[in-house]
């Protein structure tokens, strides 16, 4: 049997690396081409090879250095060099060269380079001078034989770093440019800091090939190659049975090559064997090579990765600053570092601004989730069991009920259904002769929006699942390429130069694909080639008639969107409006539900561009034509979109005071909103209800305001998720706190009892719960009162509002000098913060006076110095009721402390004696 060497493929023959290279072989034939096409008097196209470990990038440069030599033309022309995997004694540009002189003797088999090298070495002690002469001698090999130089240069990014001084970066860059006689193909694990930014040495100096994990049959592929090498001509019958066991793993592996290999040796040694047990066994195998890598790493850089590895999810800085209790500067800068390093990458969500990170190789986090995690093991095993089952044996239909009813009924929890239904629905979709097809899917993404609600980082999981998974099996339309898959990726990561040439590729490939195009227009307009652009959009939307079909009226409407927002980026909002106007051309109220969402979405984004920019009228006509293509009777996912257009224009409104607007908008948007719908819609639902009360408030329509509070706890349920309770509660404790201010105690007690038993730990609802007791002088209830602030206080220790609270309601009790102690207590918390109610806080302050406490009050008045500044005339009236003697005053000061020590007598005659009243 031939020995299969996974970790060092410079080992194998000419004939073994060529039977073995079978994927990748579209990259393989795109180097070449670019090969091809190097001019002789100009400067080289240089590539760079990026992937994770085991991704196949020596196997790539090995082949295409192979490929190179047995092509007669190519072979004439140029003359491969390899370097060693790790090239740890470069350390200057004359390391370099000289290290390259050593290896063309190797590629050549002639000694007398490698013998120059060592006489340079011997002569010339400075390094400069060195790096010139060695230079020399590779180009003088290149003007005697009459061949190019390539070299193949392993782990590019490593060298860079040894090189140290910035300065010898710049040197290389400079020589590459000045000979075309020397074309650099350099492999990295990752985009590294010398090519990432502008202004850096090799910043889009490099043709830059991304390797991704491998796709199923590729996968099988490699199987079918490896047994026919070894004679194994019965792993053909397990590779058909076993199907979904070895989709599972590739899933699961990431479609990692190198994991592949060591997965086929366990297929081969249990043919009958199960998926988990599988990805266990590889773990055990893999795990000195994770342990060694993790200890590479520095001691809080270690504890930073940890936490990253241990998240299913991707994190925000903030959540890895909380798990590794270090603080937020630390942790950034340590996350900086791992993702230079390649051990974390940065992830940004759809339409979500802030930055998550996540481990660049998944299978770290599963190695982590299996060894450290008890809840992540179960769920690990939870995924791998219906993984297997999905792309095993099992009916798919059967699959899609018995997975829908399992997250209906609760069996699974809701942040499962991305995984779960996100594998599912590209197959639904497609299943014409499944006759529940249209409710099925409606239910599924309800889940699945209901899902992303209480987990918001589910999002980018469930959008990876689908495109992978339309991608590997040509669901929908061929549109979705792996350079089209890769193209949105490089766009969401604002990576618009390697967009750019990855959709250019595909339309090289495929002239037909509007997808591409459409694609295309971002990169472009990322790029602020807006012309270009412009271009590309519009090369979709003439391609497209009202015809068409809805998938391709779905991408010219993108087109015109985006035209419109670069128009208007342009300052030519004439034009702008045109183009949108040419919308209701494309979409009617009747078509299908996903091309009117597309409208509606898109349309409700253009508008929030619009609003960003501070062309709200714009904005807001944008925002009337997406709610044209919603009805009262669509399903969920289609008046959720609706619903936060409404929200996001009467935002805007408000804050316009165009309240009467706001009103005639709003009003009826409740016919669009279902008890049974899911809480993230009636959770944007009361989000609108909130531009709406502001409206009635500022229009003195408290009556409606009232209503409006009543309708709000109809929208959430106990059955809710937890998350998305917490969230109502504290809404419906905020607008508890107003009724408060409208004197409707009882509608603010009812409110606030609503939100605590949805979140018996929302401090907010106790609060102003006991406010509301207290402002109804029901003294009747004043331990009742107490035991609710005295809640609200233990679940929210830094919050002064809460120890306020606590000291009024003692204070009303008589217990006046535990309610000196809980106010100094909220000022202490208050230290840093904007005060809360600086209304409420002098009230406080005048009782505790008129009580006969007037020399505690200006103990802590002394003590928070900000008081004695913004409440003077308090601070001198209380000073006055101590006996001071008072200095000159300005003459209102002087007034205003006169009235202030009336209302102490008047106070007085109303206060409760001091009571030993406990707390």
């Amino acid at each position: 049997m031939k020995q299969r060497r996974i970790y060092n493929p410079a080992q194998l023959s000419p004939e073994e690396l060529k039977a073995s290279f079978v994927a990748r072989q579209e990259t393989l034939t795109e180097m070449l081409r670019l090969l091809d096409e190097q001019k002789t008097d100009r400067p080289c196209q240089h590539m760079l090879l990026v992937g994770s470990r085991g991704m196949g990038k020596t196997t790539l440069g090995l082949r295409f250095l192979q490929a190179v030599r047995e092509t007669p033309d190519l072979a004439e022309a140029w003359q491969p060099v390899a370097f060693h995997e790790e090239s740890y004694q470069v350390t200057d540009l004359a390391d370099f060269w000289l290290t390259a002189l050593h290896h063309l003797t190797r590629a050549t088999r002639d000694s007398r380079w490698e013998d120059k090298a060592e006489a340079l070495s011997a002569d010339e002690k400075d390094p400069q001078r060195l790096a010139a002469y060695a230079l020399s001698v590779l180009i003088d090999f290149s003007r005697g034989s009459g061949k190019r130089l390539i070299l193949f240069v392993e782990n590019l990014d490593i060298v860079f770093s040894q090189l140290g001084d910035e300065r010898e970066v710049h040197a290389l860059r400079a020589s590459l440019i000045e000979h075309p006689e020397i074309l650099l193909i350099g492999s990295a694990n990752a985009v590294f800091e010398a090519i990432r930014h502008r202004g850096e040495p090799f910043y889009e100096f490099f043709r830059v090939f991304l390797l991704e994990g491998l796709g199923c049959e590729e996968y099988l592929q490699i199987f079918r190659a490896l047994a026919e090498r070894e004679g194994k001509t019965e792993v053909t019958e397990t590779l058909s049975r076993e199907r979904g066991r070895i989709e599972t793993m590739r899933r699961l592996t990431g479609g990692n090559p190198r994991l592949l290999v060591l997965t086929y040796g366990i297929l081969v040694e249990s043919p009958l064997g199960s998926a988990f047990k599988d990805l266990e066994q590889l773990i055990d195998e893999q795990t000195p090579y994770f342990k060694s890598r993790i200890e590479e790493l520095p001691t809080q850089s270690r504890k930073v990765f940890h936490c990253l590895a241990e998240g299913w999810s991707p994190m925000l800085a903030k959540e890895v600053s909380a798990a590794a209790r270090l603080s937020s500067s630390h942790t950034s800068a340590q996350l900086k570092q791992l993702v230079d390093k390649g051990y974390a990458r940065e992830a940004r969500p759809e339409r979500e601004k802030r930055i998550r990170y996540e481990v660049a190789d998944r299978f770290y986090n599963i190695y982590f989730l299996l060894r450290f995690s008890r809840r992540g093991y179960r769920r690990l095993k939870l995924l791998v069991d219906f993984l297997n089952d999905l792309f095993g044996p099992v009916p798919m239909r059967s699959m899609y009920l018995a997975t829908l009813e399992k997250l209906s009924s609760g069996v699974s929890k809701d942040e499962e259904a991305p995984e779960l239904l996100g594998a599912l629905i590209p197959y639904a979709a497609n299943d014409s002769g499944f006759t529940e097809r249209e409710d099925w899917l409606n239910n599924a993404f309800n889940l699945i929006i209901n899902s992303i609600g209480t987990n918001g980082a589910n999002v980018s999981a469930f959008g990876e699942i689908v495109r992978d998974i339309s991608r590997q099996y040509q669901l929908d339309l061929d549109c979705f390429s792996d350079k089209v898959c890769r193209g949105i990726e490089l766009l969401q990561s604002e990576r618009f130069v390697e967009a750019e040439t990855e959709c250019r590729e595909t339309i090289r490939q495929e002239p037909e694909n509007l997808f591409a195009r459409f694609l295309l227009g971002f990169a472009l307009g990322g790029r602020k080639h807006f012309e270009d652009a412009l271009d590309a959009f519009r090369h979709v939307t003439e391609a497209v008639s009202p015809d068409d079909a809805a998938q391709l009226r779905i991408y010219a409407l993108g087109a015109l969107i985006a035209e419109a927002g670069i128009l208007f980026t342009l300052e030519n909002s004439g034009d702008a409006s045109n183009v949108i106007g040419k919308i209701p051309e494309l979409v009617n109220q009747d078509d299908p539900h996903p091309l009117r969402y597309a409208a509606t979405e898109w349309l409700r984004l253009l508008g929030e561009f619009f609003s960003e920019k501070d062309h709200h009228e714009e904005a807001l006509a944008t925002w009337r034509q997406a709610s044209q293509y919603v009805r009262p009777d669509d399903p969920e996912w289609l008046r959720l979109a609706l619903i936060k257009t409404l929200a996001e224009k009467g935002n805007v409104l408000v804050a316009q005071k165009r309240y009467d607007e706001v009103v005639s908008i709003l009003e009826s948007f409740t016919q669009y909103v279902r008890t049974d719908d899911s809480a993230t819609l009636r959770y944007g639902a009361s989000l609108a209800l909130f531009a709406l009360d502001t409206a009635y408030l500022e229009l003195g329509r408290f009556e409606d305001w009232i209503t409006s509070h009543g309708r709000f706890s109809e929208y959430i349920y106990m059955k809710d998720p937890v998350d998305t309770r917490q969230k109502f509660a504290k809404l419906l404790a905020t607008r508890s706190n107003i009724a408060n201010l409208l004197g409707c105690y009882d509608n603010s007690e009812s409110g606030c009892k609503k939100a605590a038993e949805l979140d018996p730990e929302c401090g907010e609802a106790w609060r102003v719960r006991a406010e509301a007791i207290l402002r109804s002088d029901d003294v009747a209830r004043l331990e009742e009162a107490k035991r609710y602030a005295c809640r609200a206080a233990e679940l929210m220790p830094e919050e002064p509002a809460a120890f306020h609270t606590v000291s009024d309601v003692l204070a009303r009790c008589g217990n006046w000098m535990a309610a000196l102690e809980k106010l100094d207590r909220a000022l202490s918390v208050a230290v840093g913060q904007r005060y809360w109610n600086t209304h409420d806080l002098t009230e406080s302050l005048i009782n505790l006076t008129a009580a006969g406490w007037s020399q505690q009050v200006m103990q802590i008045m002394e003590s928070h110095p900000a008081l004695t500044e913004t409440m003077e005339p308090l601070w001198h009236a209380v000073r006055a009721e101590t006996g001071e003697e008072l200095e000159s005053l300005p003459a209102e000061i002087t007034q205003a402390v006169i009235d202030i020590r009336k209302r102490f007598s008047e106070k007085k005659k109303m206060l409760p004696k001091t009571t030993p009243l406990s707390i």
